[in-house]
């Protein structure tokens, strides 16, 4: 099973599609009515580090599954597990490793280098939410300026709301107008 949402940038006429999270099945049905080629999927199911994972820069979604009713399971800070550091608003304040300056942090968010120093800690916590039987989307989410984050988000279906298809079509509707 897979879930979709909207491209970051969607058309003007489709604007009022940017709040969807839709399943497998009614993003079939819109294939038939909009473009969706630019729009992500997300597996639903168990996970590993071994595999590709969504990955967003400059934004998060956490916001339109957390709408939906689906269920934060953790979010895991690459950034300040690496550097077992303390942020605040964004900046370092605190960090251990003395040879570690703002500006390297900065570019490791999003780096592959970062998630590979990771990937125990991502690999932990996947391994905890597959023991215990559960299905969950993951994204990876970072920025690296001005602001700096780089986080690996998991959500089980919780209380998920599926919008009818109707609702939908209507949204393309109004959107035409």
């Amino acid at each position: 099973m897979k879930f979709y949402t909207p491209p970051k940038k969607i058309e003007l006429t489709n604007s009022l599609l940017r709040d969807l999270v839709l399943t497998e099945r009614q993003f079939i049905l819109l294939s038939d009515w909009i473009d969706v080629s630019k729009w992500r999927s997300y597996r639903f199911g168990k996970h590993n580090s071994q595999e590709d994972i969504t990955t967003l820069e400059g934004y998060t979604e956490s916001f339109l599954f957390e709408d939906v009713g689906m269920k934060r399971e953790f979010e895991i800070d690459l950034l300040q597990n690496y550097t077992n550091s303390i942020f605040l608003d964004g900046a370092l304040r605190k960090s251990p490793k003395k040879d570690i300056s703002l500006e390297r942090v900065r570019s490791l968010a999003g780096s592959d280098e970062l998630f590979e120093e990771m990937s125990f800690v991502v690999n932990d916590s996947f391994d905890y939410l597959n023991k215990k039987g559960l299905n969950y989307i993951v994204f990876r989410s970072y920025r690296n300026y001005p602001a700096f984050w780089d986080s690996i988000c998991c959500y089980s279906i919780g209380d998920f709301k599926e919008i009818s298809f109707d609702s939908i079509l209507e949204k393309i509707k109004r959107g035409r107008k």
